[in-house]
């Protein structure tokens, strides 16, 4: 089959075939075919030449198989994506993706690492002018999995696509439909990531007290984990925390860094939130047992506190400069200082002011939909890393990127900081006079 397809020409392939072999040869267990895949793109971008004549170009479900089968052989053509891109706009321009094929093409773009804004709002408003019975849970979860990978805060989006997984728990003749674990899970997660607690409380209410009647053992490591810091970020209390504690309890030798590093931040801030309902022994033995998986030889986690910081250790451009500033204007600073309680690694400490500030960059931000200013929407991570610190009584300034003077001289810079910090920095020597 493989000489067959390598013997025919790119040009001689129509689109159905196309996506059959794409989804065929991922669904194969065996190594890829390099000249294969190679092959089979060139025909894909050749595509368009073929429809000029008596052929067409993909249908919404062929060109899902073909993103999706890309994205399960985790094969990035910068070149075919973007083609595949632009068949995906237009598709959605002219309504011709279901429910099935737009939580596929989200899915396999973001798997793909293709975080492309406008492609996601374009695929979210073809999503809303479909019927809410329409859903399946699974389409629902790769959908607002794909905002929120994409820093997508699409609050029409989550309103329909909540409504529609509400549609789902009850039909119309009272019987519950359900959702898997693994939806229930990323859902939970999209809602925390974009930080929506405020937008979505009545599916949240929903949520929570439906995934509180299931059983943790039909759920994976992965899925409680992902609801556990779900519940720290959007501050959900009920009976949601004791299910999440048994499944913790089950689940906690099986679970991934990613995994243990999101349990330690629901640790810690059920710690801090100081709750009853829980016994100082289960506690401890979650501790324990976080402990005894750290120190595992296949455990890549260094210390149970360390597992708790929100970002990679590095310094940004941004970081550099803001620290550079505070020491023209004389001020101790201490980059990547560890604040020892939480873990937290904390960008810039000011010694003698007893301060944490927070360089915040792009990437602790969402978009709002429909607009092309730049992200400002702080994500649930970041602000719960702000409430953990301020609930440890630390002082924190946080400097967002797009309110920072980059461009500017070093006396703006000055300025920017003096002006916003000038009840802590009361006593700063400066050669500049405050307004």
């Amino acid at each position: 089959l493989m000489q067959g397809i390598l013997a025919t020409k790119a040009t001689e392939f129509d689109a159905q075939s196309i996506a059959n072999c794409f989804n065929a040869f991922a669904s194969d267990p065996r190594p890829q075919n390099p000249a294969l895949i190679s092959h089979l793109s060139e025909a894909a971008l050749h595509l368009d030449n073929q429809a000029e004549g008596s052929g067409r170009l993909f249908n919404g479900q062929e060109l899902a198989q073909v993103v999706n089968g890309l994205a399960r052989m985790e094969v990035k053509d910068d070149l075919l994506l973007g083609k595949l891109a632009g068949y995906c706009h237009a598709l959605a321009e002219e309504g011709g993706l279901d429910s099935q094929a737009i939580g596929l093409l989200s899915n396999g773009f973001v798997r793909l690492k293709v975080y492309n804004i406008s492609l996601m709002e374009r695929l979210g408003a073809c999503a809303q002018a479909l019927p809410l019975d329409s859903f399946e849970d699974q389409h629902i979860a790769s959908i607002l999995n794909a905002a929120a990978r994409c820093r997508l805060r699409d609050k029409a989006l989550f309103k329909h696509l909540g409504l529609a997984t509400m549609s789902l728990l009850v039909s119309p003749g009272g019987k519950l439909k359900g959702l898997t674990p693994q939806s229930l899970s990323l859902i939970f997660h999209a809602l925390a990531t974009l930080d929506l607690k405020a937008e979505e409380q009545a599916l949240l209410k929903v949520l929570t007290r439906y995934t509180a009647a299931l059983d943790w053992r039909s759920f994976s490591a992965a899925s409680v984990a992902n609801i556990a810091w779900s519940i720290a970020v959007l501050e959900i209390r009920g009976d949601l925390l004791g299910w999440t504690w048994e499944g913790l309890r089950y689940h906690i030798t099986g679970m991934d860094r990613n995994s243990l590093t999101q349990v330690n931040q629901f640790l810690f801030d059920f710690a801090l939130r100081d709750e009853g309902g829980l016994e100082t022994r289960d506690f401890e033995q979650i501790l324990k047992l976080l402990t005894i998986v750290e120190s595992s030889p296949k455990s890549k986690l260094k210390t149970i506190n360390q597992g708790l910081g929100m970002s990679l250790e590095t310094t940004s451009r941004l970081q550099s400069d803001v620290a550079s500033t505070f020491r023209a204007m004389g001020e101790e600073v201490v980059e990547e200082w560890i604040e020892t309680r939480s873990g937290y690694s904390i960008d810039i400490w000011l010694p003698r002011v007893q301060m944490a500030i927070e360089v915040d960059g792009p990437h602790h931000f969402a978009f709002h939909r429909g607009t092309r200013a730049p992200a400002q929407a702080p994500l649930g991570s970041t602000r719960l890393k702000h409430r953990h610190l301020a609930n440890l009584g630390i002082k924190l300034y946080s400097i967002p990127y797009y309110d920072w003077p980059r461009d500017e001289g070093i006396d703006k810079k000055r300025r920017y900081l003096e002006l916003r910090l000038l009840k802590h920095l009361a006593t700063l020597t400066t050669s500049l006079t405050v307004a």
